[in-house]
């Protein structure tokens, strides 16, 4: 029998608090989106010093969450308290990752004609947050009066770069490279009708006649290339590419063809829902076994996105894929 358990650090400058009791616990994290979120809904009663708990909190309190069962605990968020909803009841703390403290670092003024992502960061980012960015020149950018993470969402609305944190370690990458990233991705394995519940997970073909590439390049003096193969498409499936390493369009054309033409037909995407354990996060991997449905037995998958809803009727991931490996 498995026993659902938790442990909550809270810290702020005069005060650790931990209890071990949550109403509910739902943490979202996301390579598309900057910042994890996790919600807690805490007991009705739960006091400190006969008062309500709550009374002793405010925004900007680091928290921790372990999840587990059977008093084996896991780590599944660190960050910090955003706010604390207090008209409803019990109560409840809206708590955010890392990218809370980059929301508070605040770019005067900046300005490059071909700006480097890793250069730009490096900047900006504290020094004592592990990183791991990828070097690339983007264009003309300029900042004034907004926040680091205000400009990484305005670098991701004009060039295709993820950025997140994954276990405190901030990440800048494309997302051709993503699965190659990170060192410490766990590789998980999934069995159909034993480790998870229930899934979406479907292959789609594609008609490669209906599939047009977009290859774009920014150069180091600043100018862009750019191409499409075929260079019409009517009713098709349109995808962007930024291959860094060219440097003239005779290329850019070339590798545009060749991706084309290589493309896969069979795409296999969707969600799936597993128990609390194995504790899956954000680019790992995934690998399936299911000989009822073949089209995903033996392939692995790179994790998206995961939702994790811990309460009193269980602890469940909801666990989207992303491109095959």
């Amino acid at each position: 029998m498995y026993v659902l358990c938790a442990h909550i650090t809270i810290i702020n400058s005069t005060q650790t608090y931990e209890f071990k009791f949550v109403n509910s616990c739902t943490i979202m994290s996301n390579i598309d989106q900057l910042t994890d979120t996790c919600t807690i809904l805490l007991p009705r009663k739960l006091k400190y010093r006969d008062r309500l708990l709550y009374e002793f909190l405010s925004a900007g309190d680091q928290i921790n969450v372990e999840l587990g069962y059977n008093n084996q605990l896991e780590q599944v968020f660190s960050g910090y308290i955003r706010n604390i909803r207090t008209y409803k009841i019990p109560a409840e703390l809206y708590c955010e990752d890392n990218m809370y403290v980059l929301k508070k670092i605040m770019i005067d003024a900046y300005q490059s004609d071909n700006m480097d992502v890793k250069d730009f960061i490096e900047q900006y980012l504290p020094a004592n947050i592990e990183r791991n960015v990828e070097s690339a020149k983007i264009g003309r950018f300029r900042f004034s009066n907004i926040s680091l993470a205000q400009a990484l969402d305005t670098i991701k609305k004009e060039y295709p770069m993820n950025f997140f944190f994954k276990s405190g370690k901030f990440y800048g990458t494309m997302p051709s490279t993503l699965a190659n990233q990170d060192s410490n991705a766990q590789r998980i394995l999934f069995k159909y009708q034993q480790n998870f519940i229930e899934d979406s997970i479907t292959q789609e073909d594609i008609d490669p006649g209906k599939i047009q590439i977009v290859a774009k390049v920014i150069l180091p003096d600043g100018s862009k290339l750019e191409t499409k193969y075929p260079e019409t498409i009517t009713d098709g499936n349109v995808r962007t590419f930024y291959p860094n390493s060219i440097t003239n369009l005779e290329d850019l054309k070339k590798y545009a063809k060749e991706t084309q033409e290589g493309f896969k037909t069979n795409q296999i995407s969707g969600s799936f829902k597993a128990f609390g354990w194995p504790v899956v996060r954000i680019m790992d991997v995934v690998e399936f076994r299911d000989d009822e449905n073949t089209y995903r037995d033996k392939k692995a998958f790179t994790v998206k996105l995961v939702k994790r809803n811990f309460n009193m009727s269980g602890y469940r991931q909801e666990i989207e894929i992303l491109n095959q490996v």
